[in-house]
């Protein structure tokens, strides 16, 4: 896959420094992932959980913070449309949330 918005989750991650490592590992292996579908993802990410038709939310950490994510799977381009703590989260709409920084 294609992430984009790399550069934000290393900001987050340097501003949430428990965060960091499990960013690192989950953008490693989401660029590594070749999914077509949310099943795949799931295969990959048992504890993330399809929103919609194309997004997906991710546990990162230990579900101290929640990644959400839009997947174009005929492309092979994922776009991050929200990071942030759990709390954070609790507060937005994962169907529709669509962060620019």
């Amino acid at each position: 896959m294609r992430v984009m918005t790399q550069g934000r989750l290393l900001r987050f991650g340097q501003q949430h420094l428990g965060a960091l490592p499990a960013l690192r590992v989950w953008l490693k292996t989401a660029k590594l992932a070749h999914w077509t579908n949310a099943v795949e993802v799931k295969a990959t990410f048992r504890s993330a959980d399809p929103v919609g038709d194309r997004r997906m939310v991710f546990n990162i950490g230990g579900n101290k913070y929640r990644l959400v994510a839009e997947i174009d799977y005929r492309n092979g381009i994922m776009f991050v449309c929200f990071l942030g703590t759990h709390a954070q989260y609790d507060r937005i709409d994962a169907r529709t949330v669509m962060e620019t920084e």
